[in-house]
């Protein structure tokens, strides 16, 4: 019997003290980095990637339609998509005499020529014409275009640097599978599981660096219609629903997104035949997300459309 108290006091002098160590490290000042999360210095990645632009997707019959909103000021270190203020959004209309030309065009039956078409791989850009007449290219900072044959498509927020280095890797594997394998089809799913996946994981596994700040959405049309998304801890979530969302405000923006999805019936069984459904959709519950938000809730509508940019993907049939 006395033996079995003595090891009971030793257990709880043990524990005592390792409580009271414990307390003292976190109170230390030398503990500033201290986290709730596993992964060091993924607190700062995950807010990083979901502090300026917001990316959502809403699939089709035949194509996936992704709107983007991302701020103007160009001050900051994270992707931006609109460099130039003020311009004309393929699919939205920024004035009512943009909304009174496109009426007339969808009333003759030409409102398809609104879309612009994509020719080249890497950063999403096109031409758009300025009220006095003159072609402004703008190019994309989150919308990036890595197999034509596949439609297969990243959409990223967060560090632009973080940005880049992952586009470029995601494209290298690309382009080093196609020179082996003579031009096979990568889909969204391929290239999260054998490139980015393992890229974004391993930043977080090794000591005195940080995960990736940065969400990236994978779409791609070709074998089948894929959303595939991934944030800096490196969790990989596959999409079979109408749609989905990532970066700033991705929970509210997915709350009307859901909203509207229902309101419309459209369901992933059930989904719209138009693009131009889709993309309705999509700015419904950004612009109901901007209503909400304490920053942009007394921004005018015409300031909003222009910080969006919209991207139609079809598939290959």
């Amino acid at each position: 019997m006395k033996v079995a108290q003595l090891h009971f006091m030793i257990l709880s002098v043990i524990m005592t003290k390792l409580v009271m160590e414990t307390k003292a490290i976190i109170s230390n000042s030398e503990a500033k980095d201290f986290s709730l999360y596993p992964v060091k210095n993924l607190e700062a990645s995950l807010s990083a990637s979901s502090s300026q632009a917001s990316v959502v997707a809403v699939r089709c019959t035949n194509c996936i339609v992704v709107v983007s909103m991302s701020p103007q000021d160009q001050s900051c270190n994270l992707t931006l998509a609109n460099l130039f203020e003020n311009k004309r959004v393929v699919g939205t209309e920024t004035s009512s005499q943009q909304k009174e030309e496109a009426e007339e065009e969808e009333n003759d039956g030409d409102y398809e020529r609104n879309l612009v078409p994509i020719l080249f791989r890497g950063p999403i850009g096109t031409k758009i014409r300025e009220s006095r007449g003159v072609d402004v290219s703008k190019t994309s900072r989150i919308m990036h275009l890595l197999q034509e044959t596949s439609g297969l498509t990243l959409f990223t927020t967060g560090f632009a640097s973080d940005v880049q280095h992952l586009v470029r890797f995601a494209a290298a594997h690309i382009s080093e599978n196609e020179h082996i394998y003579g031009g096979s089809v990568i889909d969204a799913k391929g290239v999260m599981q054998d490139a980015l996946v393992p890229r974004v994981a391993s930043a977080t596994m090794v000591g005195g660096s940080r995960p990736f700040g940065v969400q990236i959405m994978a779409i791609s049309t070709n074998p089948s219609f894929q959303m595939v998304t991934l944030d800096p801890s490196g969790n990989v979530r596959y999409w079979y629903g109408a749609g989905t969302v990532i970066g700033k405000e991705s929970h509210r923006i997915r709350k009307y997104l859901v909203e509207i999805l229902k309101e419309e019936k459209i369901s992933a069984q059930d989904l719209p035949k138009s693009w131009k459904t889709a993309l309705g959709v999509c700015i419904r519950s950004l612009l109901k997300t901007a209503e909400e938000s304490q920053n942009m809730r007394k921004t005018p509508k015409d300031e909003i459309f222009g910080e969006l940019d919209a991207l139609v993907i079809f598939d290959q049939e």
